[in-house]
């Protein structure tokens, strides 16, 4: 059985980013990925990256505004952190070859952006993000001729291999052409698998890929997620329809970019601390290449310092893992009944959305508990009709949409149990940010076949907040 150091699952730009970080400082990594490296969220990104260029703007600033915009709940370390290293970030993402639009005088153009104090967001064309894309998968070859990055393309995150002492010891992966399962033995892993845009169907601006379904996988097996009701929604371009862009939930991570569970680590859109109740545009690429950064060197110093390596775990702790998910692929193939899976899903969105949506209240998020529950007993009788051994999309998708349920499950909850406004969370019956009870971030813990929401306060040390705000409550467009 393969045996890595470190593997990368997903490859957006945190992804990415981790992987070339990796084999950078030497270690040799795989970088996993559902789809090809380019049909990431990256490119629907309609921003550019923050970075202070004026001499009356500074990073501080840029600090300050993310803190404020994100209703205080971000890591304000982290943060800082992020702010300070934009500029040489930019610096980086020049070298790479990406190239910022300019002044007529040459000079770096800047926009100023809603919920900054200065212009100082740039951009590229067509966009900042195909252009980052394209620079990363460069540098993803040029690795990958050096052996330094071994790619598993057209694959999917099934679940960890935990030992008794709840250490991640591998990952076990299927892949999509052959739907062969298979396990790989590692000493940590990075998850970078993106947002969860998919809960929301033709709502969401994002890729249908977001399903958010490594995050719920990795929820059932233990880890902790946060912040799962912040759910960001803005107006169309096309139309008046409000659209999601952004789930700003995800794994919670300590400031290391660790999850919980010893050697699972998590970067970018999946990660839950550098926005809070609200991104401020032009962080979302920044803080994924920052977060991918700051997970590699991680990453690096746990796998060098655990013992015993994963490399003398026991075999038989992957075959049960692999046999596990191979039982679970049989269980979906023996559905049959009358209902359609792709007509079940867009009923689960339109639920979402009605519930679940830019503005809420409590007695209609009380009532998605009931319909979730209706809609899952449907899910049993879901019938197949691709019964292939090889690309067998159905299946798949099966096992998406059966962790969707799970991770609808935390948003309502959260959203129920936060009584205030606060960034992107907005609650008619509650239009006040009530820092006294709500200036905490909400993890939400699976235990027996339910979730568990509990609190942790969130460190303001670096700034405090301003008195509360009430908020209006109008939908853009």
């Amino acid at each position: 059985m393969t045996y890595y150091p470190i593997i990368v699952i997903g490859s957006g730009v945190a992804g990415m980013t981790a992987a070339i970080r990796l084999a950078d400082q030497g270690t040799k990594t795989c970088l996993v990925s559902n789809q090809p490296l380019q049909c990431i969220d990256a490119l629907l990104d309609p921003h550019g990256v923050n970075v202070s260029q004026i001499s009356s703007d500074s990073f501080e600033t840029h600090f300050k505004d993310t803190v404020v915009h994100g209703g205080y709940l971000a890591n304000q370390s982290l943060v800082h952190q992020m702010c300070e290293k934009a500029e040489g970030i930019q610096n980086l993402f020049e070298r790479m070859g990406v190239v910022f639009n300019k002044t007529q005088e040459g000079l770096l153009q800047n926009t100023k952006q809603p919920g900054s104090s200065f212009s100082r967001t740039l951009s590229a064309q067509p966009c900042l993000g195909r252009q980052t894309t394209t620079a990363l998968t460069e540098q993803i070859s040029y690795f990958k001729n050096q052996n330094l990055i071994d790619q598993q393309e057209r694959c999917e995150f099934l679940s960890l291999v935990i030992d008794e002492d709840q250490v991640c010891r591998g990952v076990v992966l299927q892949d999509l052409r052959s739907m062969k399962v298979f396990s790989l033995r590692t000493d940590a892993v990075i998850f970078a698998t993106g947002s969860a845009g998919a809960l929301y169907g033709e709502h969401s601006m994002q890729s249908l890929n977001s399903k958010g379904s490594a995050v719920s996988r990795l929820y059932k097996q233990g880890v902790h997620l946060a912040n799962p009701e912040f759910v960001a929604f803005s107006s169309s371009s096309s139309s008046d329809t409000p659209s999601m862009s952004d789930w700003l939930g995800g794994l919670w991570i300590d400031d290391n970019h660790m999850t919980n569970i010893p050697g699972v680590f998590a970067a970018g859109k999946c990660a839950y601390q550098y926005h809070g109740a609200a991104v401020l545009p032009g962080n979302m690429i920044l803080s994924g290449f920052f977060g991918g950064v700051k997970a590699a060197d991680h990453a690096i110093k746990y796998s060098k310092e655990v013992l015993p390596s994963s490399e003398d775990a026991q075999e038989s702790l992957f075959e049960e893992e692999v046999s596990r998910q191979n039982k679970v692929n049989l269980e979906y193939a023996d559905f049959s009944g009358p209902e359609n899976a792709t007509a079940l899903h867009q009923e689960f969105a339109a639920v979402m959305y009605e519930h679940l949506g830019p503005i809420r209240n409590n007695a209609s998020i009380k009532l998605v508990f009931e319909k979730l529950s209706e809609l899952k007993h449907r899910f049993q009788r879901i019938s197949l009709t691709d019964n292939s051994s090889c690309f067998n999309q159905e299946i798949m998708f099966l096992r998406d949409l059966d962790h969707m349920f799970d991770l609808a499950l935390t948003i309502a909850i959260g959203s129920l149990a936060r009584d205030e406004s606060r960034g992107v969370h907005c609650k008619s019956d509650f239009p006040l940010r009530d820092d006294a009870r709500f200036l905490r971030t909400t993890k939400i813990i699976y235990n027996k076949e339910k979730p568990e929401i509990y609190y942790e306060d969130v460190d303001v040390s670096l700034m405090k907040p301003e008195e509360n705000i009430k908020r209006e409550f109008k939908v853009a467009g």
